[in-house]
């Protein structure tokens, strides 16, 4: 019954997350960034906060002291805000599947920030992968011409680039970081919260939305990121990180089975090739961690 819980959770963790791209590119482009993610983090905020309650873990919800939540609003700032800004930038301003499958060379940003920032020792397979992936990202932005390259989609690309760094950044400064998942989850997203409502009052405006506009807001507030990441993380608890990985893998294929079935764009050979050649440079890296976890 366990391992059937677990594999409920990751799938859904990857529907949820997987339909994103689609669903925003279906249904809130009449929409800026700052309205999409004000409400967005707004209802994951909510819904994890009942979680907490209904849970009985109500105790733990004040932290220990200041620090805590000065970590929180770090990196509540730079994995959630600032990843999905820049995530929903580049999808907005290029294809759904260019931008969602560049954001997945977060693993690599986080081998480079583990090496600058935590001193992690640096090996041959973390450069080798390092510059195969940066050969897959640059098929997917030149749509595999890399000598006559020009695009109108350069915004888009940086913006998804910038994303997959953000998250990269993140996922390196969590390592070592252990708290309640639900706990912490919810910390990131207030503080996100508190970010989009000053941006959404400094730089747009309060929208009106059609039902189809809410609908899909509340899927991505509730669903893509309050379960979504609670399902991911809840998984780590009863998988090894070398299993969840190949898992993680298969979430931008399913973001691309999306985009072809809602009939948003064609999907290009370019996004698979690249994303093909992006899986394979973060294997190399993680070789003799998963040789380790396996023995």
């Amino acid at each position: 019954m366990e391992n059937r819980i677990i594999y409920v959770y990751i799938i859904s963790a990857i529907v949820f997350w997987g339909s994103a791209p689609a669903i925003i590119k279906l249904f809130l482009t009449n929409l800026d960034v700052f309205q999409i993610t004000f409400f967005m983090f707004l209802l994951a905020t909510i819904c994890l906060f009942f979680l907490i309650f209904i849970r009985g873990k109500y105790k733990q919800f004040f932290l220990k002291d200041i620090k805590e939540y000065l970590y929180y609003a770090l990196m509540g700032f730079i994995g959630i805000f600032l990843y999905f800004q820049f995530l929903f930038i580049g999808i907005l301003h290029s294809s759904a599947q260019e931008a969602y499958v560049i954001n997945y060379t977060w693993p690599l940003w986080m081998v480079i920030f583990s090496i600058i920032l935590l001193k992690d020792h640096i090996k041959i397979r973390n450069i080798l992968s390092i510059l195969i992936g940066f050969i897959g990202l640059l098929v997917i932005i030149t749509n595999g011409d890399l000598i006559g390259f020009t695009s109108e989609k350069i915004l888009g690309y940086i913006s998804a680039l910038l994303s997959a760094l953000f998250y990269g950044l993140f996922s390196a400064l969590g390592k070592k970081y252990t708290k309640d998942i639900t706990i912490s989850i919810f910390y990131y997203f207030l503080f996100s919260s508190l970010y989009s409502c000053i941006f959404l009052m400094l730089f747009s405006s309060v929208p009106t939305m059609t039902f189809q506009e809410s609908t899909a807001i509340l899927w991505l507030g509730i669903f893509s990121c309050a379960f979504g990441f609670l399902f991911w993380f809840k998984s780590l608890q009863f998988c090894n990180t070398s299993e969840l990985v190949n898992y993680m893998f298969i979430t931008p294929f399913v973001s691309l089975s999306f985009v072809y079935l809602l009939i948003i764009e064609q999907v290009q050979w370019s996004s698979l090739v690249g994303l093909c050649i992006i899986i394979i440079a973060i294997f190399i890296d993680r070789i003799d961690f998963i040789k380790l976890s396996t023995s």
